[in-house]
């Protein structure tokens, strides 16, 4: 997994963050896995997120890592009063800028607790995804203890006296290490060590120098790959590369320059410029990246009035400049606009601008405007782009305008707006400073309407040339092949040897285990203990890596009441792996009480869940499941085993086989028709009804070659004589028995239960009867015609390769694959 590092994303991003996310966008179509890393305590981070069309996938945030909430959407925790005696104070968070599930105008933001002297006594701070995050408690009203929570409300984190204590709720304690630090730093430090100590593959880019260099500098793991983003300059005197001194981030880097693998420019000359003066190799990969499809341009009016500034307000970017050369040209254009759209670094410089603003008398010619996310207007609209800062390493906005045709006028600076000119051919630069070259420059593009459409097709042309999306991707490739940093993610199955087991699901198991491999899993087995401390592993498996499982494992499920299954899917991911789960029976659905706490947990914790009926997909939603849910196709027989076909295509009987656990079908101990009967646990009422034909308990890889010759219906039936009476009746109207997929792979027409999961596939496909119960089935056989018995048995037969030859199920592993990887 590569990792980009910064503080934190907030409600604004910054070109650091925007720069992150075209990155991970490229890695993306690289098929390369990466994660934005962020430190900084975030309550409102999904808020944050969705304005910015990210997906919680791509961000990995320490804190969500301590309070368990990776994976987790929404934690609709109630309120519970912890202090009844204290006077309560609430504010919410709003308006709704987000959708309902995530923001919601009761939705709790934070809880004061007073005493009856009005002196705040705790005060919780609640994260916008609904769950108490953090505790503070106070004293005098000073705060003496902050407490971080998880989604059950353990307690992860606590900071007393400037001490920080990770505990054992905290996937980061470490049962024979430290879990007491004595600043922020430190805890960030092993943080980081704990996140790469899970990823063989892990590879760092710093993005935010300030914060992260030192960091990385006192991590233990001094082998991992750290790479350095180069956004701004590298001197003090940021125009001059070569004599100026180093400032105060680079000088630190380049003081420990053996840690670093690299760094990265966005142009060539501060590439080469840093390079020479470190002596550490520097590629150059822009930023940034337009789409390779172009744009369709506006159609601009006849005459160029509209100038656009995009940038943060901050007193670096010299925005005064823009407006005093618009002062400069009102007198000859009334009608010229000058739009600043950015949020606020600097709020004394904005208040600067805007005095600036009225008293030049520009009321209606300048507007400071806010930070825009969706900029497409803004460049749609615009004519002409000004960029008049100190410095800019490259500049995204310049690029970004020349994809919707806009040339930009710019100052000479280091090092973008030149590299940008140059490449761009269009447009114009002027000597930094000089407003009154910046207002001659606008003025020649407002009078050259010609030459104007000419720049305005030509600088999108040229940005798709020279930095498309293909181009940077190949650049990046490049990289990541001379660094030797690409990765497969690796796939991984558990396996468990059912061979001895006469369950349902031991040839259901292993048959998952052989098409998995044919799509690239490599089988692993269950571990015997699962060890939840940092420092334990899982065999193989990597961040990154995707794992299929089926659910529940019964490898020790049963005796530890799901709680094996839980800490082996948690662990999974606490890995950094993609968790596919094969939902192949549901406890709770089978009405065994005392596992479904354990089943919903651990049902969602899985990234994706496949599951045989639409019937069981809509119960486990109502049950509160969150984890995406895909319904599949039936479950395949393993490779090998011999279906009718290959010997028999005679005519078909109306004999009836029954195959399955005896325990779920006291139905036989009554049946009023004859039946060929397989299967374990035989109660002697069974044994007494002469209707029934018992051939004994085989394996199933015996069964299939003694049913080879079978001409009849196979009966899918649990439960009672009506199967709504009994629980495992009941549990018909959910799951798609196995035994249905073994009769079926023997060209078998079905028997059924009207009201089960699997009539609606009967149905569709004319494959079998459906009764009511029982009673009915004597004379439902004897209705039958050969015509439709010989129909059904055509319809079982095509449906046979379904199961016997796995391609349906391959293909729903791969639908899952895609979902996980996007």
């Amino acid at each position: 997994m590569h990792y980009f590092l910064t503080n934190k994303f907030e409600y604004n991003l910054s070109g650091i963050e925007h720069a992150q996310l075209y990155r991970w966008r490229m890695f993306t179509d690289l098929k390369v896995e990466s994660k934005i890393i962020t430190f900084d305590f975030t309550p409102e981070l999904d808020r944050f997120l969705f304005r910015h069309g990210i997906g919680r996938s791509l961000s990995l945030n320490m804190f969500d890592c301590w309070q368990n909430v990776l994976q987790s959407a929404i934690q609709e925790n109630e309120f519970e009063n912890d202090f009844p005696n204290l006077r309560l104070r609430f504010e919410y968070y709003g308006p709704r800028t987000t959708p309902n599930y995530l923001l919601s105008k009761n939705k709790i933001k934070l809880v004061q607790y007073f005493d009856d002297n009005q002196q705040l006594m705790t005060e919780d701070h609640w994260d916008i995804r609904g769950f108490r995050s953090l505790r503070l408690d106070f004293s005098d009203g000073n705060i003496i203890k902050r407490s971080w929570y998880d989604l059950d409300g353990n307690v992860v984190l606590t900071e007393i006296n400037g001490q920080l204590t990770i505990t054992e709720h905290n996937p980061q304690f470490a049962s024979t290490g430290n879990n007491t630090f004595t600043s922020w730093q430190q805890l960030k430090v092993a943080w980081l060590d704990f996140l790469v100590s899970r990823d063989n593959d892990a590879v760092l880019y710093i993005d935010r120098a300030e914060y992260v260099t030192p960091i990385v500098l006192a991590m233990e793991n001094k082998a991992v790959p750290v790479y350095i983003i180069l956004h701004s300059a590298h001197t003090k005197d940021r125009n001059d590369p070569m004599g100026a001194p180093f400032n105060e981030i680079r000088q630190l880097e380049i003081d420990r320059k053996e840690r670093w693998s690299a760094y990265i420019a966005s142009t060539p000359q501060q590439a080469k410029d840093f390079e020479v003066r470190s002596g550490i190799k520097t590629y150059t990969i822009p930023v940034s990246q337009v789409s390779q499809t172009a744009i369709p341009l506006a159609q601009k009016p006849k005459s160029i009035r509209n100038l656009v500034y995009t940038s943060r307000i901050s007193r670096e970017k010299r925005i005064e400049d823009a407006i005093y050369a618009v002062e400069k040209l009102v007198k000859k254009y009334p009608d010229i606009k000058l739009r600043i759209y950015g949020y606020v670094t600097d709020g004394e410089y904005n208040k600067e601008l805007y005095t600036m603003i009225k008293r030049l008398q520009l009321e209606e010619n300048v507007y400071l405007l806010p930070y825009q996310v969706d900029r497409t207007d803004i460049f749609s609209q615009a004519d002409i782009f000004i960029l008049t800062s100190e410095y800019e390493g490259f500049n995204m906005s310049m690029l970004e305008a020349a994809a919707y045709g806009v040339p930009t006028v710019a100052y000479d600076v280091k090092y973008g707006p030149a590299h940008l000119n140059e490449q761009l051919k269009t447009g114009a630069l002027v000597e930094s400073g000089n407003i009154d070259a910046l207002a001659k420059q606008i003025n020649a593009l407002i009078e050259d309407d010609e030459g104007y459409k000419i720049q305005q097709s030509q600088s999108q042309a040229q940005a798709i040339k020279q930095f498309g999306s293909k181009v940077v991707g190949q650049k990046w490739q490049n990289f990541l092949e001379k660094e030797a940093l690409i990765r497969e993610s690796r796939r991984w199955v558990y396996d468990f040897d059912f061979s001895s087991n006469h369950n349902a699901l031991a040839p259901a198991n292993l048959a998952i285990g052989q098409y998995a491999q044919d799509e690239g899993f490599s089988p692993l087995s269950y571990p015997e203990v699962i060890n939840m401390d940092r420092d334990s592993k899982l065999e193989n498996i990597n961040m990154g890596d995707i794992v299929l499982t089926g659910y529940p494992s019964f490898y020790k499920t049963m005796p530890t009441v799901l709680q094996y299954d839980l800490d082996l899917a948690r662990k999974i991911k606490q890995m950094g792996a993609k968790l596919i789960m094969l939902v192949e029976d549901s406890l709770s659905l089978r009405e065994l009480t005392n596992f479904v706490e354990n089943e919903l947990a651990t049902l969602n914790v899985a990234d994706i869940l496949m599951v045989l009926t639409e019937q069981m997909k809509g119960e486990l939603i109502s049950l509160g499941i969150k984890t995406p849910i895909l319904v599949q196709s039936p479950y395949p027989l393993p490779k090998g085993n011999i279906s009718a076909s290959s010997n028999y295509s005679g005519i078909r009987t109306k004999e009836i086989l029954y195959s399955g656990n005896l325990t779920k079908a006291p139905f036989l101990e009554s049946i009023a028709v004859e039946v060929d009967v397989f299967g374990p646990r035989i109660s002697e009422k069974m044994r007494q009804n002469y209707k029934i034909r018992y051939h004994g308990s085989v394996p199933f890889s015996q069964l299939m070659a003694k049913l080879r010759d079978f001409r009849g219906f196979g009966l899918v039936w649990d439960g009672g004589d009506v199967p709504i009476k009994t629980d495992t009746g009941r549990y018909t109207r959910y799951n798609f028995p196995y035994k249905a997929s073994q009769y079926l792979a023997l060209e078998m027409p079905l028997i059924a239960w009207s009201g089960s999961a699997i009539s609606g596939f009967i149905l569709e496909h004319n494959c079998g009867i459906l009764i009511n119960n029982m009673s009915e089935l004597k004379n439902r056989m004897e209705q039958l015609s050969q015509q439709e018995i010989s129909n059904m048995a055509m319809n079982a037969k095509r449906l046979s390769k379904m199961v016997t030859e796995g391609t349906s199920f391959k293909s729903d592993l791969n639908r899952a694959i895609s979902w996980v990887q996007d």
